[in-house]
């Protein structure tokens, strides 16, 4: 649920309020068997997993903007947001050689407090250089307890409450200049400090972590228009990428009877450096480009005990990963029927360890789409849209190819009212997304089987009011949110 609303005080100023309200409710149920063969004999396990979980998100939004001159305006925002989590596993599993039941039932409850201010300055310099400089700063204060009944699990560790304080200060500027009508520089740059410090308590003792990172992004974009419907754009940016906080707790955490989730307090913030050039003529655009991340982060699996078969999925970073690309899209219009695709081919430049091993994963991949959509009548229209994806790699990662076909049409009723949708998803039963495979020094896991994704899909929207209203006035810190949970 979302509620705004804008005060305007006068032409140049204006007060926003917002509210923002989501519930999620989630229930799972896994049935599988699986094979598990490592320093010791493990028959086939059936297993069922039980995930039960709920959460609940309050944001409060309060923003103000005002024009303090002809080119000049400021804008300040502050949100806060108090979130709740709650979930709960059951693991039921069979030994089908032995025939040794195991019952674990594993609970997490998540308390978060997020502070999020915001403040922007847009201005004139001289020589007709339009600037934009601010600021943000948020604060995450977060506990959150777990708790399993895991016989693999000491008294000690059983039980751990962790308790998060992150505070992040960045500032920001952009410098902007036209030469003429066709030629246009864009300098910027953005500097991060992030204090993280947590405190881990189990039954028996206290561990404290603290990581901070201190870091500038630049960012430069060059733009040339030599003519009508033709434009030339170079653009380098660089990222960050900070580790979540659950890898700097160290302790495990259940997942079943033999996989564990485990933090890594060695980890470092990845950096991505970023070149692309664009060509964008009448209906065509193009772009080419290459990128180099280091200390990559990636979930693994990985075996940290080799005289045991537990296995812990964990963060870690990798070297530096190199990856050319480049995108090629289109549309048009013809006649009635509307056109738009694009097609993207990758060449990664990665490498990695399996047993003992150098692997290097540089095979050209691609993926794409392809949409048709056709007017029947102006309340009717039908759709068909085409997704694939080419073998392909990501480090240590490969995936097998992968396509969805699906075909719909959608009508407006009731002036406007209502909406129906009807859609048949994957027509050529090709979406096996899931078929994937890991490898990472001593471990290889994956699913190779196919997905159903068939399915045919009636949605129907109605409004109970026609009137736009247009309110300016928006949470400024899901990016925030999203980041930390």
């Amino acid at each position: 649920m979302t509620w705004a609303n804008d005060l305007n005080i006068n032409k140049n100023h204006k007060i926003g309020f917002a509210y923002y309200f989501e519930h999620r409710l989630g229930k799972t149920n896994n049935d599988e068997t699986v094979r598990y063969s490592g320093y010791r004999h493990y028959a086939d396990r059936d297993v069922s997993v039980k995930d039960r979980s709920h959460s609940n998100v309050h944001n409060f939004t309060l923003d103000y903007f005002g024009k303090t001159g002809k080119e000049s305006s400021v804008s300040v925002s502050a949100d806060y947001s108090i979130i709740n989590r709650n979930s709960t596993t059951g693991s039921y599993e069979t030994n089908l050689e032995t025939a040794v039941n195991t019952d674990i039932f594993t609970g997490n409850k998540t308390d978060y407090g997020v502070l999020t201010l915001n403040a922007g300055y847009s201005f004139v310099l001289p020589w007709n250089v339009s600037a934009n400089v601010g600021g943000r700063y948020y604060n995450v204060e977060s506990t959150s307890d777990h708790d399993t009944d895991n016989p693999r699990f000491t008294a000690y560790y059983a039980s751990n409450r962790q308790k998060t304080r992150d505070n992040v200060s960045a500032g920001y500027f952009t410098l902007t200049k036209r030469f003429g009508r066709i030629f246009t520089v864009r300098l910027g740059g953005r500097y991060e400090y992030a204090d993280t410090r947590m405190t881990v308590y189990t039954a028996d003792r206290a561990y404290t972590a603290r990581r901070h990172t201190s870091d500038f992004l630049p960012l430069v974009t060059l733009q040339l228009v030599p003519g009508n419907n033709l434009v030339f754009q170079l653009i380098y940016n660089r990222s960050v990428a900070r580790p979540g906080y659950m890898g700097m707790n160290p302790y495990p955490t259940y997942q079943d009877s033999l996989s564990y989730n485990m933090g890594n307090i060695d980890l470092r913030s990845s950096i991505t450096d970023r070149y692309t050039a664009y060509v964008v003529w009448k209906r065509f655009t193009a772009s080419f480009g290459y990128s180099q991340t280091k200390d990559a982060i990636r979930q693994v699996v990985y075996n940290v005990d080799p005289s045991s078969d537990v296995v812990s999925d964990m963060p870690v970073n990798f070297g530096r990963n190199k990856c050319w690309f480049a995108t090629l899209s289109y549309y048009n219009t013809f006649g009635k029927l509307n056109f738009n695709g694009s097609i993207t081919f990758n060449l990664p430049r990665d490498k990695y360890e399996f047993l003992g091993k150098t692997y290097h994963a540089d095979k050209i991949s691609c993926d794409g789409s392809f949409n048709l959509s056709y007017p029947i009548r102006k309340w009717l229209y039908v759709y068909t849209s085409y997704s694939f994806q080419s073998y392909n790699e990501n480090i240590y990662k490969y995936q097998h190819p992968a396509s969805d076909w699906t075909v719909g049409a959608q009508a407006v009723l009731l002036k406007n009212r209502l909406t129906l949708n009807l859609r048949f998803t994957d027509i050529l039963h090709d979406a096996n997304y899931n078929n994937i495979t890991f490898r990472y020094v001593n471990t290889m896991h994956g699913t190779y089987g196919t997905n159903d994704m068939r399915g045919v899909m009636l949605t129907a929207t109605l409004n109970l009011f026609n009137r736009e209203i247009k309110v300016g006035t928006t949470r400024r810190n899901s990016d925030v949110i999203n980041r930390t949970m």
